[in-house]
């Protein structure tokens, strides 16, 4: 026989078996979600920037903001060459400097949301006075 044409109760018109309803379309997009990879899960390592100390890869105008954020983690005792960094300028007063570290990297933090070695975190240089702020570690 053909499909049934038992109606939805809550919705006059629609069928029973096609309908789409809020709750089923809510856990798709909550599993799509899970597997989409945002930006806050732990990066592959070919499509995050290159390494802080890298002089060559980093553009030349962020050069000496570099320097200055090595520094800071060098004060905090990290070692800078463990760091990947992507530059967000913010206007034309500051750079932020998105800082990876290398252990969210590691096989066992691959998917991982939010700071997956607990080393990841951000630093920002004021252009003006050419000076670095300390870490802000991501959550």
């Amino acid at each position: 026989m053909g499909a049934s044409k038992e109606r939805h109760p809550a919705v006059p018109g629609c069928w029973a078996k096609r309908m789409i309803t809020l709750r089923t379309l809510s856990c798709f997009l909550m599993a799509v979600s899970f597997y989409y990879p945002y930006p806050l899960r732990a990066a592959d390592e070919t499509k995050v920037a290159p390494a802080l100390m890298n002089q060559k890869d980093l553009p030349a105008k962020y050069q000496e903001a570099a320097k200055s954020v090595a520094a800071v983690l060098a004060s905090e005792k990290e070692d800078p060459r463990e760091f990947k960094a992507e530059v967000q300028e913010k206007g034309e007063t500051a750079y932020v400097f998105h800082l990876w570290h290398i252990s969210a990297f590691t096989p066992g933090n691959k998917g991982a949301v939010g700071n997956p070695g607990g080393r990841c975190r951000d630093i920002v240089y004021d252009v003006k006075s050419r000076k670095a702020s300390k870490s802000v570690f991501w959550q």
